[in-house]
């Protein structure tokens, strides 16, 4: 073989080579975070309850219809072996670099520039780049993965000339894929209109182009409300969007911070927000020197050929907003954490393309050497960027190792508080394990037919009446109080205050906190223990723990019982405590 093409071979092979030994190395076979709310969707399916809606339900704002189909089959069929969801992730990567690797072999047979192929090596490290390594470890995060490559191959298909029945129904396919996936998917309608919407699609056949226009924006029109029909009203869309855009430098700071944080992250489990001044410096560079090469290649070449490169960076940029305006309240140290760096990746791909083709083109009839130096050095800088941020995740990938390593061996115990509150809520896994042990899956799949306590079934009346004993006007940011509360037990029942090992069966005082806009800040508050069982028609008076958010503004904090494992109290019909609650001196 000759040595160049070895090279570049080898070039191409090493990220993904090395994100496969991480992979194999740093995984653990133990449910994380977001992935506890499975064992519910488990259960109803061993008991043969689980249906559409469960199927369709929104989490996050997302409708995950996708990413089910692919979890809960590989869950019953491997014992819910969290480490043979990781094959799935790698093949969404390896689908990912072959779009790229197609639309670099497009445009370097178009533009007759052979030597665009070493541009490959760098897409293929920020594709296997390690600052995305929550992702690598994490199956949960099938559904980005899922969502850019479904995105990266409908726009490729649709920004052929000659695509045709065949790739418009591709299209239509990959999109509505792409948005079962993740929220992100939702960008590829106006993006896909706007594609076929340009001359150069079909320009032999102008009046099925227009049919094509017609038929996709229709289909689009009919999914879109499909998506977004019944839409639950806690998740409703408009109330963050509005509270992000009243911070418009938040807002472009987050934004400017995710998109720079692949290139740039600055490493650890969790970034802080005084660390963010890199990414959101490299973020803004990243869109000027991808404005401006994008502008050079089009005068050069005209816009046809790198039309996918356009539409990808446009992807990348619209997920990237959709994230900073869901989450621009928790803080720009939010924006480094790695699990979104995924949706980033189609535009430091389409910058790093750009680039090549500005770089190599300098050597051939149609370029001329202005610019090329520069296209170069700013493609090695890329290339060194990636590295660099990569390496400095390795410290966090091995923390995140012994973390889940040590929960995973005391789980079936569920004695050890900090180590549950790494893998998740505390309370909330506590309360899972039951399910999971009667499952015998993950960590009980090897002791499945050892005791472990199963919890009563629900209460037979979900009803409460809370009231404060003190009036509670204001706090200050983060403070930590006892609250003191009047709890009556008005059903013909008692409440239990202790149970199995679990903790899946007691009663449990706790809160949730919502901002001015109605919107959840705070979902799962801490826990109050009732100092007894509490009989009908009992009352009691109880201390409750509160921990008050950490900005400024004014709250409502929203109190009721909650039987652990089963249900909040309010979910089931009880009347929860309202009180409005103005948090000051916040930093």
């Amino acid at each position: 073989m000759d040595p160049l093409r070895l090279c570049l071979l080898l070039g191409i092979a090493s990220p993904a080579i090395a994100l496969v030994a991480v992979m194999l190395l740093y995984c653990v076979d133990v449910p994380f975070s977001d992935q506890w709310l499975m064992v519910e969707d488990l259960t109803k399916l061993a008991q043969g309850s689980w249906g559409l809606g469960d199927w369709i339900e929104p989490y996050n704002g997302h409708r995950l219809i996708v990413p089910r189909l692919i979890w809960l089959p590989l869950a019953f069929a491997t014992d819910w072996d969290t480490r043979l969801e990781l094959p799935v992730v790698l093949l969404c990567a390896f689908g990912i670099y072959a779009v790229l690797h197609l639309s670099v072999r497009d445009l370097a047979t178009r533009l007759d520039l052979p030597a665009l192929y070493w541009v490959l090596p760098v897409v293929s490290l920020v594709v296997f780049s390690l600052t995305q390594w929550e992702n690598w470890l994490w199956g949960w995060s099938i559904q980005t993965l899922l969502c850019v490559f479904f995105a990266l191959a409908a726009i490729y298909v649709l920004s052929r000339p000659d695509y045709g029945a065949v790739g418009l129904g591709a299209g239509l396919l990959f999109s509505v894929l792409a948005m079962g996936s993740f929220a992100a998917g939702l960008a590829l309608w106006p993006l896909g209109a706007l594609v076929l919407a340009q001359p150069w699609q079909a320009p032999h056949l102008a009046r099925g182009r227009s049919l094509a226009l017609a038929l996709w924006c229709s289909a689009g029109a009919v999914v879109l409300w499909a998506y977004l029909h019944a839409w639950p009203g806690e998740a409703a869309i408009g109330v963050p969007v509005r509270a992000a855009l009243a911070r418009p430098l938040e807002l472009a700071r987050f934004f400017l911070a995710l998109l720079g944080a692949p290139l740039a992250s600055p490493g650890g489990l969790a970034p802080r927000p005084e660390v963010a001044f890199r990414p959101i410096a490299v973020g803004a560079a990243g869109m000027l020197v991808l404005a401006g090469a994008t502008l050079s290649l089009v005068r050069r070449f005209g816009s046809q050929a790198f039309q996918p490169l356009l539409a990808w960076s446009l992807f990348s940029l619209g997920a990237v907003m959709q994230i900073a305006l869901a989450r621009v309240e928790l803080g720009v140290g939010w924006a480094l954490h790695s699990r979104y760096m995924t949706l980033v990746t189609p535009f430091w791909a389409a910058t790093v393309i750009a680039l090549g083709v500005l770089a190599f083109s300098g050597r051939s009839p149609r370029g001329g050497a202005r610019g090329a130096f520069v296209a170069r050095g700013a493609l090695a800088v890329c290339a060194v960027l990636v590295l660099v941020s990569s390496v400095k995740n390795i410290p966090a990938i091995a923390a995140r190792y012994d973390i889940l390593s040590a929960a995973r061996r005391e789980l079936p115990r569920a004695e050890i508080e900090v180590l549950l509150a790494r893998i998740g809520p505390a309370d909330y896994v506590r309360s899972q394990l039951a399910p999971l042990a009667r499952l015998g899956f993950s960590v009980f799949r090897e002791n499945v037919h050892e005791p472990f306590p199963v919890p009563p079934a629900p209460l037979p009346r979900f009803d409460q009446v809370l009231a404060l004993r003190t009036p509670l006007r204001e706090l200050s940011c983060r403070a930590r109080v006892r609250v003191p509360m009047s709890v009556h037990n008005p059903t013909e029942h008692a409440w239990p205050t202790s149970g199995a090992i679990t903790g899946s069966s007691f009663v449990t005082l706790s809160y949730h906190w919502q901002n001015e806009h109605g919107r959840q800040v705070v979902f799962d508050g801490e826990r109050t223990a009732l100092p007894r069982d509490v009989y009908p028609g009992d009352t009691l008076d109880v201390d409750m723990k509160l921990k008050a958010p950490r900005r400024n503004g004014d709250y409502v904090l929203r109190v009721t019982l909650v039987q652990e494992g089963v249900a909040w109290f309010e979910e089931r019909g009880a009347t929860p405590l309202d009180v409005r609650v103005a948090v000051r001196d916040c930093d």
